[in-house]
């Protein structure tokens, strides 16, 4: 995912140089790198498949929604890019999809993996829930004519949002889960 989106915006880069709406949407793109790797480490799959072993088939073979997300998230920042170079002749609300339906599918993966590995809870539906909402917002704001980067970075706040309601959840003290 960050090599494509670095090769999509060195292209853009080459041919305007460097903008605020291009650096906007390199910081936005890395944000979200960033905060999809933390959203995927919260889960302390190494200790739980330790113990149970019999899970560890189901959890690798999850993977595949989980990279495939990732690398589509890659080529919908460089759709973003190409939109910027004025190449992509979609509209900025079809450019937001292409960043928000991976980001969506790698939400709901990463949360059916962590499902089948700790048990589901409602606190954790509900913060995926979130995600996607925050996700979702940017399509709307694409839609309601805001600038590509702002959505893009939008859509960067949502795996954040995710990692502060979990660390916050976290750090309350939580009885005996029955």
């Amino acid at each position: 995912m960050l090599l494509g989106t670095v090769a999509a915006l060195s292209a853009v880069l080459e041919l305007q140089g460097w903008s605020f709406r291009l650096a906007l949407v390199a910081v936005a793109g890395v944000g979200l790198m960033v905060g999809m790797w933390w959203v995927y480490f919260l889960l302390p799959a190494g200790d739980i498949l330790h113990f149970h072993r019999n899970r560890s088939f189901g959890f690798g073979y999850g993977h595949f929604p989980v990279f495939g997300a990732i690398a589509a998230v890659g080529a919908g920042l460089h759709v973003a890019a190409l939109y910027l170079e004025h190449e992509a002749h979609i509209s900025a609300t079809a450019v937001m999809w292409t960043i928000t339906i991976p980001v969506v599918v790698y939400f709901v993966s990463t949360t059916v993996l962590s499902g089948r590995l700790l048990g589901w809870s409602a606190s954790h539906l509900i913060t995926t829930g979130l995600k996607i909402a925050v996700a979702l917002a940017a399509v709307a704001l694409a839609a309601a004519g805001v600038a590509i980067e702002w959505c893009v970075a939008v859509v960067a706040l949502a795996p954040a949002t995710g990692v502060i309601v979990t660390e916050l959840l976290s750090s309350r003290p939580q009885g005996p889960r029955r």
